[in-house]
């Protein structure tokens, strides 16, 4: 199967696992994961099997990837089992989270947008429509990425059917006011 249906399948079989207490199918999940990271994930952050169609849709499928295993590493943290930790030649989920943050602000310079450039307008919509996986990964890092925050105040209450339903109400950090705040 083609590397995105592989993942998403990845974070439904980690869901479906922990719901039906199939633990052969949770583990194939985590496997699956362990191998994305391993194989898939570039040291700099991007899959390089997704973008390589270099086309207007690969910032879309890279933002489709990550956000799936953005899931099910939180799925796996919910089960006792840490995936946000795992890393493999200093690459981890949080480095995939990472690399196409830029790209929100200056979608023209996306390397692999092909022939067309990316419209602001268009790729903040992308953002939008999977905000859910920065929310769930916003507190994984050990200093808030400012560009996250900065994504989310915009995008903010974010509804996110397939990542996560309501994530800023399970996963929003509170703005600290004041002193003790």
């Amino acid at each position: 199967a083609p590397l995105l249906e592989t993942l998403w399948h990845m974070a439904f079989n980690a869901g479906a696992g922990v719901t039906l207490e199939d633990e052969t199918r949770f583990q194939a999940a985590v496997d699956t994961y362990r191998q994305a990271v391993d194989h898939h994930i570039h040291p700099e952050g991007y899959l390089p099997a997704l973008v390589a169609g270099e086309d207007a849709d690969s910032l879309k499928r890279q933002l489709m990837a990550v956000q799936s295993l953005v899931l099910t590493a939180e799925i796996a943290a919910h089960a006792g089992t840490d995936l946000w930790r795992y890393h493999n030649r200093g690459v981890s989920v949080l480095t995939a989270v990472t690399y196409p943050l830029y790209y929100y602000f200056y979608p023209e310079k996306w390397p692999w947008s092909g022939e067309e450039s990316l419209s602001l307008e268009a790729t903040q919509a992308l953002f939008r429509e999977r905000a859910g996986y920065l929310e769930l990964a916003a507190g994984r890092y050990e200093r808030p990425l400012r560009a996250i925050q900065m994504i989310l105040d915009e995008c903010r209450p974010v509804v996110d059917v397939l990542g996560g339903g309501l994530p800023t109400l399970t996963h929003g950090q509170p703005e600290r006011r004041g002193l003790f705040g």
